[in-house]
């Protein structure tokens, strides 16, 4: 068990929150990529994990480790975790197994300022082991550009994963928002509300946060019946609140999940298309939107 360091900041501005469980290496390597700044504080909010970390190479200045203490497990209630320690103004998320890129923090602390509600940026990613380019980032990348040449408002809607991006704290917490305790799936919603309640939003060129693609680790890559019916069920309630709030029009295909469901057998697949026939889900993005993606893909040559 590590002890929290008890550290003393007059002003913390931002607040690193960073889910964890049982990657120690990948931890520290993130960490590594953090500098030690007086108005930045690291909080690591352990899951649960099974195996014990080498103290050594598990610190940083302004870390503070804390456990899940909530019923559920998995990095949405870890998050929740977080969120409930944390002293800065804007927080910002971080998965165990990825990295900040060199001079992030200095892009970063020239938006402390800003009068928006959420401040996205631009991600990169590599393949897990390897310094080759994947595509886990395009279509985020490409949001972030389309916004800083259009004010495109598809930023607020489709930038689905917590990380590369920051929120402001009284935003969060004055609309209640939480992170879904799921095992899969934790943060669509909650992307999706920090977003369209915003008032303000912004979007910076910089990269800053590199994530690490891989085939057999991560949230995205759970398979089974399990989780394919918590996907479905966040996918409906994600297409469901933008109807709601007039984005009728931008509601998500069901391509992805049907062809998640095809892996799972034919009976799974012709029940994920009864369904979304039943609840009325849209087989296809709106051109406008599978545009843009298309466009950066062809770019980066995915």
């Amino acid at each position: 068990m590590i002890e929290e360091n008890r550290f003393k900041m007059s002003d913390v501005r931002v607040s690193v929150i960073i889910p964890h469980k049982d990657d120690w290496d990948g931890l520290a390597k993130l960490l590594e990529t953090i500098p030690s700044r007086e108005n930045l504080e690291v909080i690591v909010v352990d899951d649960h994990s099974e195996t014990s970390p080498n103290n050594t190479k598990i610190k940083h200045p302004n870390m503070v480790m804390v456990h899940n203490d909530r019923d559920a497990v998995g990095a949405g209630a870890a998050r929740n975790c977080g969120m409930a320690h944390a002293r800065g103004g804007w927080l910002l998320f971080a998965d165990a197994d990825d990295t900040f890129m060199p001079g992030a923090f200095e892009v970063i602390e020239s938006c402390v300022d800003s009068e928006s509600d959420v401040v996205y940026f631009k991600p990169t990613s590599v393949r897990e082991g390897t310094d080759k380019l994947s595509n886990r980032h395009t279509a985020y990348a490409a949001l972030v550009d389309e916004f800083c040449l259009y004010e495109s408002e598809w930023i607020r809607l489709r930038f689905h994963p917590p990380w590369s991006k920051m929120v402001r704290k009284d935003h969060v917490l004055n609309n209640g928002f939480q992170f879904d305790e799921t095992l899969v799936a934790n943060d669509l919603i909650f992307s999706l509300k920090i977003g369209m309640a915003a008032r303000k939003v912004n979007a910076v060129q910089e990269t800053i946060y590199c994530v690490t693609s891989s085939s057999s680790k991560g949230l995205s890559n759970k398979k089974g019946k399990k989780y394919f019916d918590i996907r479905f069920r966040n996918h409906v309630r994600y297409n469901q609140l933008l109807k709601d709030n007039g984005y009728r029009k931008s509601q998500m295909s069901m391509l992805s999940l049907h062809r998640k469901a095809l892996r799972l057998g034919l009976f799974q697949f012709i029940t994920s298309i009864a369904k979304a026939i039943l609840y009325r889900q849209p087989f296809r993005n709106h051109s406008d939107y599978a545009k843009l993606v298309r466009d950066r893909q062809n770019l980066n040559g995915h």
